[in-house]
């Protein structure tokens, strides 16, 4: 049974019933499964918001101008927080092949960079736009990101 309550700004997941797992590389099985969930939502208009993760990774040099790419696009906003993101530093590794122009180090050689794991949520329907504004101010030739569908 789920429960909708979307009048009054909030959402309730009321789940009491048998279904059906397959844990990560095992078997199925039927399971009995009590699950109640409350979230404070932004009120809908017609239909559900949903929104994506954007990993990205930036040399340090480049932060700024990603972060404000990206926010510029409509990144970057939860509730009435914006510019929000996470970022971390870590190494890059790469190797270019015959037909590349790296930004960084040179091509034939396997290079490690410096990098900072960059951080942060968009709108599904801003998809286009974030991902441009990204690769066009990303410095690099092939910038590397992944984009994760959020459920929340």
């Amino acid at each position: 049974m789920v429960d909708d309550a979307d009048e009054v700004g909030e959402t309730l997941f009321d789940l009491d019933d048998d279904v059906i797992v397959r844990p990560l590389g095992g078997r199925v099985s039927r399971k009995h499964v009590k699950f109640r969930h409350v979230q404070r939502l932004p009120p809908r208009v017609g239909s559900v918001t949903l929104n994506r993760k954007l990993v990205v990774f930036v040399p340090p040099d480049a932060l700024d101008p990603v972060r404000d790419a990206l926010f510029a696009a409509g990144a970057g906003r939860i509730g009435d927080y914006e510019r929000c993101s996470w970022y971390t530093d870590g190494t890059g590794t790469f190797f270019g092949g015959e037909r590349t122009s790296p930004a960084v180090g040179e091509r034939g050689v396997e290079e490690r960079v410096p990098e900072l794991r960059l951080e942060t949520v968009f709108p599904a329907e801003r998809h286009d736009d974030v991902i441009g504004a990204l690769r066009a101010a990303h410095p690099y030739e092939e910038p590397a990101f992944d984009v994760y569908e959020l459920v929340s």
